[in-house]
Order: structure tokens, then sequence, then C-alpha cells
């Protein structure tokens, strides 16, 4: 497996756990109070940063105009509203 794949990889790992802490926090905060939520938030800051530096590492960011070709066919039900941006 090449260096980019295990980053990959490890990018959506941490995006995925990013979300669920970010759910726990919220249930917690809604049924408890949060005081464990607050500790969930500080784990969800942890996790985009390592999102964010495993993406550093990729050839994923782009120019403004990459950047949303690149966005575009993700968003689904969202036709045309990255297209305005792209011209």
């Amino acid at each position: 497996m090449l260096i980019q794949d295990n980053l990959k990889v490890a990018y959506a790992y941490e995006s995925h756990v990013n979300q669920m802490f970010a759910a726990f926090s919220e249930r917690d905060r809604k049924r408890w109070g949060g005081k464990l939520g607050r500790l969930f938030q500080a784990v969800v800051k942890a996790e985009i940063i390592y999102a964010q530096k495993h993406l550093q590492g990729l050839p994923a960011v782009g120019s403004t105009l990459e950047n949303t070709k690149e966005a575009t066919p993700g968003e689904y039900g969202m036709e045309g509203l990255y297209l305005d941006y792209t011209a």
C-alpha cells in the first residue's frame, strides 16, 4: 500500500471518529448536562487536527477552481450550487 493510500485511510478514519465523538458530545449535553460531552469535544478537536495533518500529505487541496470541482460531485442534491463559482 502506498503512503498516499495510507493517508487516505487515516483521513477517512479521523473524519469518521470526529463526527462520531461530536454526536456523543451532543447526546451527553442533552441528557446529562455536558460534563462528559466537554471531554468528547476535546477529542473532536484533536481528531480534526489529525485529519487535517493527514490531508496535508495528500494532493487534495488545490486552487479555488480545483477545490470547487472536487466538492461538487460530493454534494448530492445540490446541483447548480457550486457551478456559478467555477466560471
